[in-house]
C-alpha cells in the first residue's frame, strides 16, 4: 500500500509521520506552497476572538508574534493541535467543518461583545462570513497567507503512477483537486490512475475529479481527516 501526499509540505509530513508508523508507505509531492502575506499589524484586543479554519492560519499568526492570551475557534483537530502547538491557551475546536465551525460561534458568543478576526488563507472554501454576518457578528476577515499551486508533478510522482505504484491519494479541499486534474493533464498522465482510490473529505472536492479515470472515490462520512482514513479501515 503507497499513499501519494499532495498536501503542502508541513502538513504532508505530519500525515506521512502517521502513516509511517503503521509501516505504510508514501510519497510526498505537494500541489501547493505557503506563502505568508505581510499585514499590517493587527491590534487583536479589539476582538473578541480569532478564527482559523486551517493550520497554515495558525502557523501564520505564529509568524506575526501576536498575544497568545486570546479565544480561538478552530475548524477541527488538527487546526486545534496547531494551535495548541503554539501556545494558544483558549482553543474552541469544532470538531467537524466550517459548517459545524460557524454553528457553534453563533451558539457560544454574543454578536454585541466585539467582532470577530477570521486569519485565514486567499484562497478558502465555505461560506463562514457570510453564515457569521447573517447572524448579526462584525467579521473582518485577513488574508495572512496565501497558497501557490505547482506548476508540475515531480519526477517521481509521474514515474510511480506510470508503474501503477500509487494505491491512494488523499485530497483535503476543491482547489488540490482542480490542481490535481490539471497538472495530470499536463504530464498526459490521465490513463495512469486506474488503480487508485481518491480519498475525499466532501462531496464537492469528489466532484472535481469525477472526469479522471481512476480506480474509485470514497468521500468521508465528515470532513475530517480521521474519517477520512477510517473509510480503509487505518486509524491516525
Amino acid at each position: 500500500m503507497r499513499f501519494l501526499l499532495t498536501r503542502p509540505l508541513h502538513d504532508s509530513e505530519m500525515v506521512a509521520s502517521l502513516l509511517h508508523e503503521k509501516n505504510i508507505t508514501t510519497h510526498i509531492d505537494p500541489l501547493m506552497f505557503v506563502e505568508y502575506l505581510p499585514v499590517t499589524k493587527i491590534d487583536v484586543s479589539n476582538f473578541q476572538a480569532v478564527i482559523f479554519t486551517s493550520s497554515n492560519g495558525v502557523r501564520a499568526f505564529e509568524q506575526r508574534n501576536y498575544s497568545q492570551n486570546l479565544i480561538s475557534y478552530v475548524v477541527g483537530q488538527k487546526t486545534a493541535e496547531s494551535a495548541y502547538h503554539i501556545g494558544l491557551k483558549h482553543i474552541n475546536n469544532a470538531n467537524g467543518d466550517v459548517e459545524k465551525l460557524s454553528k457553534k460561534i453563533i451558539s457560544e458568543l454574543n454578536p454585541a461583545k466585539g467582532p470577530l478576526l477570521y486569519l485565514c488563507g486567499i484562497h478558502i472554501a465555505g461560506t463562514l462570513v457570510d453564515d457569521l454576518n447573517r447572524a448579526g457578528f462584525n467579521v473582518k476577515r485577513q488574508n495572512i497567507y496565501q497558497t501557490v499551486a505547482a506548476k508540475t508533478l515531480d519526477n517521481e510522482t509521474k514515474t510511480l503512477l506510470k508503474t501503477t505504484s500509487i494505491n491512494y491519494i488523499p485530497f483535503y479541499s476543491p482547489r488540490s483537486a482542480l490542481i490535481f486534474n490539471e497538472l495530470i493533464n499536463k504530464a498526459d498522465l490521465q490513463n495512469t490512475l486506474a488503480t487508485v482510490t481518491a480519498l475525499c473529505l466532501s462531496p464537492n472536492i469528489a466532484e472535481k475529479l469525477s472526469s479522471l479515470n481512476r480506480k474509485k472515490i470514497m468521500i468521508a462520512p465528515r470532513s475530517t481527516q480521521n474519517d477520512l482514513f477510517k473509510m480503509i479501515d487505518i486509524e491516525l
